[in-house]
């Protein structure tokens, strides 16, 4: 083979191996591009899931100004024992800092929110570390919610090994949430930490879905439609405790009053 042929099949192979590096370089485009185009494509999915999810986020009913109507009852006498004399909760919620740092609003927060009974406000807490649904004794009689006699009576207890209360009645409460209504079967016990306490066997009817950072609750309705429960802010729990206990003074104070008509 002559110099001259070797040089011309350098030369023959040198324009091969170009033409291979721009056949690369122009793959390697179009990859990018289509890469380009699939980020996007990840980015409107992703705005759109997180418009969707805060469609079906349910916030809580605004807590009236006006003072609802105390009617004359008599409030059911509490035992006078230390598992029921505030309230039977672990902690009480009248201990959430009203002006928490930044960010840890919900870190120390049971979750609280603000429904209805019928035309009622009723302040909700969600505990999974509670084994019963209940209903505060006073709520049901104070609004005519009618109570039965419970199929199993049985006896509640917190943490203590103390006796707790006998459970006798059982009450159909109709919670509205604003975007829904939940039929829940509650026990009837004397509470003042709240109207209605969710437990263990609420989140594993609604499949409910805890999330630890923002205390949000992601919960499926009986007909299968997810929605997500906001809680309320420290300050919000706060209003709405400072009320049931203005509304349960003032009853009280009311039931003490003679009665001048016998």
């Amino acid at each position: 083979m002559t110099t001259h042929q070797r040089d011309e099949g350098v030369i023959k192979d040198y324009g091969d191996l170009v033409n291979r590096v721009g056949a690369l370089e122009n793959s390697f485009r179009t990859l990018e591009a289509s890469n380009q185009q699939i980020l996007e494509q990840l980015k409107q999915i992703t705005t759109h899931i997180n418009n969707l999810q805060r469609e079906r986020e349910v916030e809580s009913f605004e807590e009236s100004d006006e003072e609802e109507e105390i009617q004359e009852y008599h409030p059911v006498q509490e035992p006078k024992d230390n598992f029921l004399q505030h309230s039977y909760m672990v902690a009480r919620s009248l201990q959430i800092q009203p002006t928490p740092e930044p960010g840890l609003e919900q870190r120390r927060n049971i979750f609280h929110y603000r429904g209805r009974v019928g035309e009622k406000s009723c302040l909700v807490i969600i505990d999974g570390g509670s084994s019963t649904n209940c209903v505060s004794m006073d709520y049901c009689k104070k609004n005519k919610i009618i109570t039965d006699p419970h199929p199993n009576p049985h006896q509640i207890k917190w943490l203590d090994n103390k006796e707790g209360i006998h459970v006798t009645r059982q009450a159909k409460v109709l919670l509205n949430f604003g975007s829904f209504i939940d039929t829940v079967i509650c026990d009837v016990v004397p509470m003042d930490a709240c109207h209605v306490l969710l437990g263990r066997p609420w989140e594993f009817d609604r499949d409910a879905i805890k999330y630890g950072t923002t205390n949000k609750y992601d919960i499926k309705t009986e007909a299968g439609i997810r929605y997500i429960l906001k809680p309320l802010s420290p300050m919000e729990i706060m209003k709405s405790q400072a009320k049931m206990q203005k509304e349960k003074q003032m009853s009280e104070s009311q039931s003490l009053k003679p009665n001048h008509g016998n």
